[in-house]
């Protein structure tokens, strides 16, 4: 890993559906839920506190649809925070990475610790989850 790149990131194996405290550091903090229905859930928590100076200093357009992004937060530090982790964030089940919904939970500009919710459906046969995130958060 070369210096000054971090990687996050959590795996699970699945078994019965339910929930998993699965990764905690610092800077983001993840649950994820798996639910019978067939799909499943990340709650990332950024604590804006701890993240790198210049973090997010400049406009960071998100590479997909955030419910709850509006026009006046992608303008605003917050969102562009926001979109920065979701950029950078991907789901694998099985080693294969598939797509996903993104949602900010409760957006508010002035929240020291947003929440970005990651949704989407658990491929039939599935036996194994990963998740990460490939921001640069320091050595």
């Amino acid at each position: 890993m070369a210096a000054g790149r971090g990687l996050l990131g959590l795996t699970l194996t699945l078994g019965l559906a339910g929930a998993a405290r699965a990764h905690e550091l610092g800077t983001i903090r993840t649950y994820a839920d798996f639910r019978k229905d067939g799909t499943w859930g990340i709650e990332v928590f950024i604590d804006r506190e701890h993240l790198p100076p210049g973090f997010a200093a400049s406009p960071v357009a998100a590479a997909r649809p955030i419910r709850g992004l509006t026009e006046a937060l992608a303008r605003d530090r917050s969102g562009w925070t926001v979109a920065a982790v979701a950029n950078a964030s991907h789901v694998f089940f099985d080693g294969r990475e598939v797509g996903f919904e993104a949602a900010w939970k409760d957006p508010n500009p002035s929240a020291s610790e947003p929440v970005l919710r990651l949704t989407g459906e658990i491929p039939p046969g599935a036996s194994s989850f990963a998740w990460k995130n490939d921001l640069s958060l320091g050595t």
